[in-house]
C-alpha cells in the first residue's frame, strides 16, 4: 500500500512540475522580442492618437466619440 501512495505522490509532483514549467514556458514566449516590438508600437500609436485628440475642437471631439461609440456597438452586436 505504501508503493502506491509512493507512485501516486510520484506522478501527482511530476505532473504538478510539468504544469508550472508549461505555464512559465508559455509566459515566456508570450513576451518574445516580436511581441514587445508589437505592444510598443500599439504604445506609442495610441498615445500619438490620444494626443491628436486631445487637441481637436471639442465639436470635431464630440463627433469623433459618437463614431467611435457606434463603432463599438456595432462591433458588439456581431
Amino acid at each position: 500500500m505504501e508503493n502506491v501512495v509512493l507512485i501516486y505522490q510520484h506522478f501527482y509532483y511530476y505532473r504538478l512540475d510539468k504544469i508550472k514549467e508549461n505555464i512559465f514556458h508559455k509566459f515566456i514566449k508570450m513576451f518574445n522580442p516580436t511581441t514587445l516590438i508589437i505592444l510598443s508600437i500599439g504604445l506609442v500609436f495610441g498615445m500619438c492618437l490620444a494626443g491628436v485628440v486631445a487637441h481637436l475642437d471639442p465639436d470635431e471631439e464630440a463627433g469623433i466619440q459618437e463614431a467611435l461609440e457606434s463603432y463599438f456597438l456595432r462591433g458588439q452586436s456581431l
